[in-house]
């Protein structure tokens, strides 16, 4: 419980630091969220539970396997259009 308390101290004072020096917010990398139960599996990759450290709101994340990335061409369009859906 310890660590999580530290986890949440370090990202407070990471995001204070970085929006002084830029002036906005920063944007969240996955140093942000606590990775839980895997919620299913597609052909990219699978998606996972997680939960914001500093709001707690609790989200999905997609990763996806890097092994996808390089093999076929027809693959890469398929996980671009997917991308450009999530986004």
């Amino acid at each position: 419980m310890e660590q999580y308390y530290n986890d949440i101290k370090k990202l407070k004072e990471h995001i204070k630091t970085n929006f002084g020096q830029v002036g906005y917010m920063i944007k969240s990398t996955s140093d942000f969220y606590r990775i839980g139960r895997v919620l299913g599996r597609g052909a990219f990759g699978k998606v996972n539970l997680a939960c914001h450290k500093v709001s707690e709101h609790l989200v999905a994340i997609k990763s996806i396997e890097y092994a996808v990335l390089r093999n076929e061409k027809e693959h890469k369009r398929r996980l671009m259009q997917e991308m450009s859906i999530l986004k």
